[in-house]
């Protein structure tokens, strides 16, 4: 079942929605929609990677931590290592942002 919802668009959204749907035959609703649906599974694919980096992050401290204490090492300042993967991460997203540039 569709639900009515109303938007409000700057002039250029809409006239580009104009194009789109006349170019594909389609109705400026399915357009929007099918805009809607992919700008969700981009959201949720980016959530999705973002928590499996956070977890990919707890196994290497843990893998860490257990193979310093087969070393003999004792305990693992885990800060450290923390914020070596935090600088690796601000690296990551200051390249995805001057990549779109």
């Amino acid at each position: 079942m569709l639900h009515r919802t109303q938007l409000l668009l700057e002039p250029e959204q809409h006239e580009a929605l104009i194009r789109m749907a006349q170019s594909e035959g389609r109705s400026i609703s399915e357009i929007v929609r099918r805009l809607v649906q992919l700008e969700i599974e981009r959201l949720d694919s980016e959530r999705a990677q973002t928590r499996q980096r956070g977890l990919d992050a707890v196994r290497r401290i843990r893998e860490i931590g257990i193979a310093a204490a087969s070393r003999g090492a004792g305990t693992v300042d885990t800060s450290q290592e923390i914020d070596r993967m935090r600088e690796e991460r601000d690296q990551e997203i200051w390249e995805a942002v001057h990549d779109r540039s």
